[in-house]
């Protein structure tokens, strides 16, 4: 059975709610928190021995990331705890030339 013309969508609303459906999923992802705002967290947390337990969705974010960037100085061990693994460099406070 065919769908009389006059039933079927245009072109027009196909892209109107093409580009309601990208909005949605632009706003959505500016929404999620990125990785690395998530590793510096915790780092910040682990400098300062305020906490070592992670979440699970700091540890799936640290997971990410550090396959990503296997240079950090950060692991985590085998109880799901976060540890620094290289110390942090300190600049001074001259910056260049000291």
């Amino acid at each position: 059975m065919k769908i009389p013309y006059r039933y079927r969508p245009t072109l027009g609303f196909i892209v109107l709610v093409l580009s309601w459906a990208l909005v949605a999923a632009f706003f959505w992802w500016g929404t999620q928190r990125p990785d690395l705002d998530v590793v510096w967290e915790v780092g910040d947390h682990l400098q300062s021995g305020d906490r070592r337990v992670l979440t699970p969705d700091e540890r799936s974010a640290l997971e990410r990331t550090l396959q990503r960037h296997p240079q950090l100085g950060l692991r985590i061990t085998d109880d799901g705890c976060a540890e620094l693994t290289a110390p942090a460099e300190d600049e001074g406070e001259g910056g260049f030339g000291d």
